[in-house]
């Protein structure tokens, strides 16, 4: 096995730990957050999940550190190894990375009795329904790049679900805007992302191998 493969398989198993990091920790600080501070849970549905970095707010810094920030820098770090090692899907690497920038933004804006909080809270839905279409274009650049018959239904499924949320919240206008779905499903397609990420870098190593 030469330097290239194995340099690859050290990749593969970082991207492991990143893929499965972004959702743990994303899904696991939030629920310490909403244990810790139950009348934040209780607006959860008003407002997105990423409308907690409130200045005042009890346990602010676990949102604004943990599931904004860190998970935005993982998730920027996790697409960069994979459109280091799988040249396709690096536009679906940029478009995911960006999402990971926009996650970052939510620990940068925090709201605070000092700034215009209205003007901030729209920016912040704002960028909660942009990350949201950010992830659902990436999904589906992603689609076009995997082969499997597993991995195609799996996307497929994300993109059907996201979709008719989409199309519920903003074209069907119903008076509930609630993106906290389409932010979850955002997430947990993360848990399957190692095993087409493994698959298509398996195959590029066999090959390099075999040359």
């Amino acid at each position: 096995m030469n330097a290239v493969s194995i340099s690859s398989i050290n990749r593969l198993r970082a991207i492991r730990v990143l893929s499965f990091a972004v959702p743990n920790l994303f899904f696991l600080s939030l629920t310490v957050f909403f244990i810790l501070n139950k009348k934040a849970y209780a607006e959860l549905g008003l407002i997105t999940p990423f409308q907690f970095n409130i200045i005042g707010m009890d346990f602010q810094f676990i949102p604004a550190i943990f599931s904004y920030f860190l998970v935005g820098i993982l998730m920027m770090l996790l697409w960069i190894l994979i459109a280091v090692e799988l040249k396709k899907m690096k536009i679906a690497a940029y478009i995911f990375g960006l999402s990971g920038l926009v996650l970052v933004l939510f620990s940068l804006l925090p709201l605070s009795n000092k700034t215009d909080i209205n003007q901030i809270s729209t920016l912040l839905f704002c960028l909660s329904i942009a990350f949201v279409l950010i992830n659902f274009a990436g999904v589906s650049v992603l689609l076009s790049n995997v082969e499997d018959a597993r991995s195609k239904c799996v996307l497929l499924l994300v993109l059907a679900f996201m979709s008719y949320h989409i199309v519920d919240k903003f074209f069907i206008l119903r008076n509930d805007f609630n993106l906290n779905y389409l932010i979850a499903a955002s997430f947990l397609w993360y848990f399957y992302l190692y095993e087409i990420i493994k698959l298509k870098l398996l195959n590029k190593i066999a090959i390099n191998f075999q040359n």
